[in-house]
């Protein structure tokens, strides 16, 4: 579990982090601290990962695999309040009050090696990435609790797809 109130906590989950506060204008107005402290952006509850790989014997082909469980990254509703110093985007849940949808996501590659003599060898490679095909959401488009988009999910895993490959070795 990661929590506390950083610099950039504000950021989308998966953003990159700093707590050198850099430019930013975060806490010259109260409002901005009102349930700030939380789960950071990038807290996953859990991440379970298994890699595995074999050679099928007597065909001299190569099967791996690589499965990765991660609970998904948390966010917290806002409210947009109109203010004296101007409108102002409001936390009205403490930060990771909400998570995005858990992840699962299965790679597999087959690989077959070729001798070419002297040393030299050729290798075609297929890759199935993201073989069940998980499509969850990364990021929420809007975190306005009051906006008709609130909570839907944008930036979504790349589906599956396959790649082939050759290596060659001299």
């Amino acid at each position: 579990e990661s929590r506390g109130l950083q610099a950039a906590s504000f950021r989308a989950p998966g953003a990159d982090q700093n707590s050198s506060g850099g430019f930013t204008a975060l806490g010259r107005d109260p409002n901005d601290l009102i349930n700030a402290e939380g789960n950071l952006p990038n807290d996953r509850t859990h991440m379970f990962r298994v890699l595995g790989s074999t050679e099928i014997p007597k065909v001299g082909i190569y099967l791996g695999a690589s499965y990765q469980h991660l609970t998904g990254t948390p966010w917290a509703a806002k409210a947009l309040v109109r203010l004296p110093q101007g409108p102002r985007a409001v936390n009205i849940e403490p930060r990771g009050a909400r998570r995005m949808p858990s992840e699962e996501i299965l790679d597999l590659r087959l690989s077959k090696p070729f001798s070419l003599g002297n040393g030299r060898r050729i290798e075609i490679l297929f890759d199935l990435l993201n073989a069940l095909n998980d499509v969850s959401p990364q990021r929420v488009a809007n975190t306005n609790y009051y906006a008709e988009n609130f909570g839907e999910g944008r930036d979504f895993l790349t589906p599956r797809r396959l790649m082939v490959g050759v290596k060659a070795s001299f």
